[in-house]
């Protein structure tokens, strides 16, 4: 688990607590704190998977997870925050990455981890994914940006009370 607060020793022994009461022993998780960009970026070499976090997803730590090879599994939430990783994944082509609940989330790690082969297909062509994608395309995003601004112009003038 890596997150700013982690640096301090008291946040780190309230969720070690956390973890120890669902079972979960100080063995199996490691924490870290902060660190540069780009340590950070270079840290995603030491993970298989990221288990994006919920209710409030993943955004830029989604793409960069991609960018750096590593599939980020996640939760579906009700909520816009809640469904960003969703978007994120089905826009690169990895919808099924995406799970509707905590029990689909666990399923869909667990497939992965225990299949190396498809883990690392995923993760060797994730950049090229994301490079192919609608995510990367600046262009494209303008323009469809450009004609929103059309689309509620025109309503705007549409509705709006006529003045003499």
């Amino acid at each position: 688990m890596k997150n700013s607060s982690l640096d301090h020793a008291e946040e780190r022994a309230a969720l070690g607590a956390r973890l120890a009461a669902a079972g979960i022993g100080p063995d199996r998780v490691e924490f870290r704190g902060f660190s540069s960009h780009r340590s950070m970026l270079g840290e995603y070499n030491e993970v298989d998977v990221v288990l994006d976090t919920f209710p409030y997803n993943g955004g830029i730590t989604t793409l960069e997870a991609m960018w750096m090879g590593r599939p980020v599994v996640t939760i579906r939430g009700d909520t816009m925050i809640s469904r960003q990783g969703a978007a994120l994944l089905e826009e690169v082509g990895l919808g099924e990455l995406a799970a509707d609940d905590a029990a689909g989330f666990a399923r869909i790690v667990r497939e992965l981890v225990s299949s190396p082969a498809r883990l690392a297909s995923i993760a060797s062509g994730l950049r090229a994914r994301m490079t192919a994608s609608p995510l990367m395309d600046a262009p494209g995003m303008a323009r469809a940006l450009e004609e929103a601004y059309r689309v509620a112009w025109r309503d705007f003038v549409a509705t709006a009370p006529r003045r003499i």
